[in-house]
């Protein structure tokens, strides 16, 4: 049972993450529900004329509203639900096209995300001494990555909020 729960807890992080995208605190503790993290689209007057960046802000409005959308988190008693539920959200995440300004960003985030759903689909639920290691394995590789995530999470924040009128709260 102490597998599921880590995994529970991987989800819970992966969730966090998918809805902050960086967030800016430092404290992993603070966003225990981060499923009820809610965003909030912020309007301003579409006056860019470059399409691109129009279509990335829509883009990302409409992963916004999915996220928010989720009934909490994963039911992790069903794993592979669980690992499909957040794929797909990482999926959306990987489908959108960024802007040059931070697509070196988006890929720091996609790829942290992509790493994590990997990380869970190769779960061996029928072993739980190897579940917590792969989990811990897995935890440790986050935390690994946790400056340059932390960086560009901060640094899409910041376009979404400018250039979008998405924040996340």
């Amino acid at each position: 049972m102490r597998g599921l729960e880590r995994a529970g807890t991987a989800a819970a992080l992966m969730v966090v993450m998918l809805a902050g995208c960086g967030g800016g605190d430092d404290d992993p503790s603070a966003s225990a529900s981060g499923a009820e993290t809610s965003a909030t689209a912020v309007p301003t007057e579409d006056t860019s004329t470059d399409a691109a960046t129009g279509d990335f802000c829509a883009e990302v409005e409409d992963i916004r509203s999915q996220l928010e959308n989720l009934d909490g988190l994963p039911d992790m008693t069903d794993p592979a639900e669980a690992v499909q539920t957040i794929e797909e959200s990482v999926d959306a995440l990987r489908s959108v096209d960024p802007p040059a300004e931070i697509a070196e960003d988006w890929a720091t985030v996609t790829d942290a995300f992509q790493s994590v759903v990997t990380g869970l689909r190769d779960l061996d639920v029928s072993d739980p001494e190897a579940v917590a290691q792969q989990l811990e394995d897995l935890v440790d590789q986050m935390e690994a990555q946790s400056a340059a995530i932390d960086e560009a999470g901060t640094n899409i924040d910041q376009y979404l909020s400018e250039e979008c009128g998405i924040t996340f709260d």
